[in-house]
Parts: structure tokens; sequence; C-alpha cells
């Protein structure tokens, strides 16, 4: 895969205005990696799935504030803010408007958060969650155990790295996954999957589970 090539088949609209012109210059071993700006996590660490700077924070922000506006008070709105702080929701309504094919951000499991049962994991229990040849996760986690914060998790010539903004910021570096990363982590895990088989685009990703 090279630094330009995206894990899964996702073609964005020439015309978005919250996208920008995929540019992949900041990579590493051939994986694409943000530095944190503000609270965009959730951007960063879906630009890194997408494999360049696809969406743009501030332009994110903006469609967004301008697509709920038009949403009954009564309605339910996904979370964002100006600094960024995206749910998962919020990015899929960003994908469901800014790509022309149905995939959404679909959640794979919950590992020692939320009162979930699962509080050990490893990497092929991880994967086989997955859909078959799955190279990318979007993963949400507390950082340093006090941070709401997301990243992603890329596989890259069979070697799994990390894509982690905050540390990205600091030394430029894209750190390679052990099995005790695998093993040890709690939070949750999600990757992009086709639509969900209901057939409806930028809903909650929670009814997506029947299709892992």
């Amino acid at each position: 895969m090279s630094p330009t090539d995206c894990p899964y088949d996702i073609f964005i609209m020439s015309n978005d205005p919250a996208s920008q012109s995929v540019n992949t210059e900041s990579s590493v071993n051939g994986v694409y990696c943000e530095s944190q700006e503000a609270s965009q996590c959730g951007v960063h660490a879906l630009n890194a799935v997408l494999g360049g700077k696809v969406i743009d924070g501030d332009a994110c922000y903006q469609h967004l504030s301008h697509s709920m506006s038009h949403r009954p008070v009564s309605a339910q709105r996904p979370d964002f803010s100006p600094s960024g702080n995206y749910s998962v929701n919020a990015l899929n309504h960003w994908l469901y408007e800014h790509t022309t094919e149905d995939v959404t951000i679909a959640e794979v499991m919950c590992i020692g958060v939320f009162g979930s049962n699962c509080t050990f994991s490893n990497k092929q229990h991880v994967l086989s969650r997955c859909p078959p040849g799955c190279r990318a996760l979007f993963i949400w986690y507390m950082h340093q155990g006090c941070i709401p914060h997301y990243k992603t998790w890329i596989e890259h010539d069979g070697v799994w790295y990390e894509c982690e903004s905050i540390q990205y910021a600091i030394d430029s570096t894209i750190r390679t996954l052990s099995d005790d990363d695998w093993s040890t982590f709690q939070g949750v895990v999600y990757c992009l999957v086709a639509a969900c088989i209901c057939g409806q685009r930028g809903h909650d990703s929670s009814c997506c589970n029947m299709l892992l």
C-alpha cells in the first residue's frame, strides 16, 4: 500500500468544500499521520484511515454546523464543537454527505469500558471481528487514562502501526504495534464497513454490528 492508497474503496466528491485534495506528505513507512490540532483527533484519525489529508477540521465543523441547523431541535444531533470533539456519528454524517460510496464507521468491539463484558483481547480476536482484509482500525480510548481520544491502527506490508496525533506532534514518529498493545488495550475499536443492511446512510453506527 502506497501513502496515497486508501484501505477502503471510498471516493471523495470532487466538489466537496469540507475536504481537501489528498495530501500525503506526513507519511512514515508508507503510513499517513497528522499532528494534533485543537481537539481534532477524530479528523486526524479518519484521515489516517483514508490515507491522506482528505478532511479539513475547520471546514468539517462549518459544514456540520450548517447541516445540523436544519434539523428539528428534538432530533438527535451528533456531538462536535468548533475545536473538534467529533463523535463517531458526526464523522459518519460527514462520510454520508461527502463520499460516493455507502460506508460508515461501525463498532467492532468494546474492550474494558462502558460496562463491557470483554476485558481482554488479542490481535487475532480483534481482526476476526472485522471484515476480511481489514487494514485499518479507528480507535477510541482514554489517552493517559483521562482524555477521550481517537487514533488509528493501520497495517502496511504485514506490519501494524499506530498513528496517534498527540505523539506524532511531539516527535513525528509512528510506532510499531506489539502483542502487548493488542492484549492490554481498553477502549472501542471501529472500522469502515459497507453501509448497514438496513439500507440507511448516515445512521447510528450501532445497527451495523449485525455485519460483524
